[in-house]
Order: structure tokens, then C-alpha cells, then sequence
């Protein structure tokens, strides 16, 4: 076996070793990648999840206070309209219905 006979197969040697060097690159590039991707998907989940949980509560800041508006406002004319009717009878009679419109109302 010659000088040339000899450095072929070292080039040939460092060339396979090379390949391999570059497949358990690949692997383990591909395994880095795919622990990537998924650790990913598990924080855009939490964050869509996060995010549709703070905008149900905002949600709900805003349309809890619009309904307890808008029953406020309907008490206020209900009572508006009782004043109106219970204010056209004499005095007495007034009081009576008050008493009796309170215990119809609040038990």
C-alpha cells in the first residue's frame, strides 16, 4: 500500500466520520427544533387562554355595571310612576298604599 493508497483512505475515513459528525447534527438539531415547536404551542396556548380570560373579565366589568344602570333606572321609573298615581290620593290613603306597594315589593 502506497503514500496515496494510504491518504485515501484517511480522506475517506474523515470523510465518513464527517457524515456521520453531520447526521447526529441533523438529529439533534431536528430534536432541539422539535422541542422548540412544541414548547411554542404550550405558550401560545397559555397566552390565548390568558388572553380570553382577562377579556371575559373586562367583559363582565363592563356589562355588570351597564345591567345594574339599567335596573336603577327602571326602579327609578317605576317609583316615578307610583309617586305619580299614590300622589292623586288623599293623604291617609296615600300612606296605606305606600305600606302596602313596600310589602308587596319588599317581602
Amino acid at each position: 500500500m502506497g503514500i496515496k493508497e494510504i491518504e485515501e483512505k484517511i480522506i475517506s475515513e474523515a470523510e465518513e466520520k464527517a457524515r456521520e459528525i453531520n447526521k447526529a447534527a441533523d438529529r439533534a438539531v431536528a430534536k432541539i427544533l422539535e422541542e422548540a415547536l412544541k414548547k411554542a404551542a404550550e405558550i401560545k396556548e397559555e397566552f390565548l387562554v390568558r388572553g380570553k380570560k382577562l377579556s371575559e373579565e373586562e367583559a363582565r366589568g363592563i356589562v355588570v355595571p351597564a345591567r345594574l344602570e339599567a335596573k336603577k333606572r327602571i326602579l327609578e321609573e317605576k317609583r316615578k310612576i307610583l309617586d305619580s298615581v299614590l300622589s292623586a290620593l288623599p293623604e291617609k290613603e296615600r300612606e296605606e298604599k305606600e305600606i302596602e306597594v313596600a310589602r308587596i315589593l319588599y317581602g
